[in-house]
């Protein structure tokens, strides 16, 4: 979770909006995990993006 808020805060340093892409089994259960640390993260899943929509990954962590 220490690695996780550091990389938000740096995103949020620079004016970006942090996003967690995570795979549906897991979605919920992440979200529980950081909205005390982290309230406000957004947490999607896969299957919530319009396929449509470009993603473009700054990050990545692991847990």
């Amino acid at each position: 979770i220490d690695n996780l808020t550091k990389q938000v805060q740096r995103l949020m340093q620079l004016g970006q909006q942090p996003v967690i892409l995570a795979s549906p089994i897991v979605r919920l259960y992440f979200k529980r995990l950081t909205e005390q640390v982290i309230p406000g993260l957004v947490v999607l899943s896969y299957n919530e993006l319009d396929s449509n929509i470009e993603v473009q990954s700054i990050g990545m962590v692991s847990i």
